[in-house]
């Protein structure tokens, strides 16, 4: 079983084609032998795709290896202000809880180990977004009513412990403005550009990363959409 402090489940596309854990290894392998992005800070040592809208990541903590998990360098940026940390069981992974523009949420930090110094209470940074789809589902109305009052929503909410979510997680609905075709270490996924919500005016737009088994049909622009996610970020350099 998946648990709250598990990247598991994050890596579900992986398993699509094949085994996730032979996938992984086989990535890590790849991007050792290769011109990768690597960070070093205090005793971690971090493994980074060099390109690509979603990237991989392996972190480590002398030398022994900690985690792999998705992440991104480029895209979306939101200003987020710092309420909190919680801190992973290894005692180096951490998820902020944030807000942007008085919006409550809760992201992964992918480079905690390396920003963590940075973050004072109710310090403000920017922050790359990204989020990986569990499932995507065109959104349900009870009638024509309903779908002319709501069609244009754009909101978020917590996954639920008693929902099968965990940290990090949101069930969501808004509509696709854009949609690329990326290709993840020979893995064909999609990009659907999302706006969670619009606090302060602020869009909160963000590429959610889709394998096409999770989604119910190809959608495109303009398409009322729902779904469920995963968050994560990286803090942009200043």
């Amino acid at each position: 079983m998946t648990s709250a402090y598990d990247h598991g489940r994050h890596w579900y596309f992986l398993a699509a084609d094949g085994e996730a854990q032979q996938t992984l290894q086989s990535i890590f392998a790849k991007l050792a032998g290769e011109a990768a992005l690597t960070v070093e800070h205090q005793k971690h040592f971090q493994l980074i795709d060099a390109e690509g809208d979603l990237r991989c990541s392996f972190l480590l903590r002398n030398e022994e290896f900690v985690a792999g998990y998705p992440m991104v360098v480029d895209g979306f940026g939101w200003p987020l202000k710092i309420h909190d940390t919680v801190t992973w069981p290894d005692q180096v992974q951490s998820s902020l809880v944030a807000s942007c523009e008085g919006q409550r949420i809760t992201l992964f930090d992918t480079q905690h180990f390396l920003h963590k110094h940075t973050y004072t209470d109710e310090s403000e940074h920017m922050f790359v977004v990204g989020a990986i789809a569990y499932k995507l589902f065109d959104t349900m109305y009870d009638s024509p009513e309903q779908e002319a009052e709501l069609r244009q929503t754009k909101a978020y909410f917590p996954l639920r412990e008693e929902d099968g979510g965990t940290i990090d997680e949101i069930k969501f609905m808004s509509h696709v403005e854009a949609v690329r075709e990326i290709d993840f270490h020979g893995i064909p996924m999609r990009a659907y550009t999302v706006t969670l919500a619009e606090p302060e005016e602020f869009p909160m737009r963000i590429d959610v990363f889709a394998h096409p088994s999770v989604c119910e049909r190809d959608f495109a622009p303009g398409d009322a959409i729902s779904g469920f996610a995963w968050e994560f970020e990286t803090a942009r350099a200043e």
